[in-house]
């Protein structure tokens, strides 16, 4: 009888059709942490603390938990900080981090499905 067969095999492809989505998945999820921690890495070298802010904010509900705490609790650190931080030395990072470029522009994960 080939109805168990036919079964199996539909279960199987199920299965792994699945799991490769899950992989894909798992690995937008990844490139996106990537990108976000890479433009707040961006913002904080160059001290800006509200670009900062309206990164955490932009990408709050796209980004892991653990990492989205973590960029909160850098976000507030360079809040608290940056009044110590000599005018002069802001000035230096901020233009060394000026390259002309667009940083708004999200070409990383707005087509991320959760």
């Amino acid at each position: 009888n080939i109805c168990p067969l036919l079964f199996f095999g539909i279960g199987l492809y199920l299965i792994m059709s699945d799991s490769v989505q899950r992989a894909n998945q798992a690995d937008a999820a990844i490139k996106m942490n990537l990108a976000v921690a890479d433009k707040l890495a961006q913002n904080v070298k160059a001290f800006d603390t509200d670009g900062v802010g309206k990164i955490i904010d932009h990408y709050a509900d796209r980004v892991d938990e653990k990492l989205l705490r973590a960029f909160t609790s850098i976000h507030q650190n360079l809040e608290e900080f940056r009044s110590h931080i000599p005018d002069y030395v802001i000035a230096a990072a901020a233009h060394e981090t000026d390259d002309g470029e667009d940083d708004d522009d999200d070409d990383f994960g707005e087509n991320y499905k959760y």
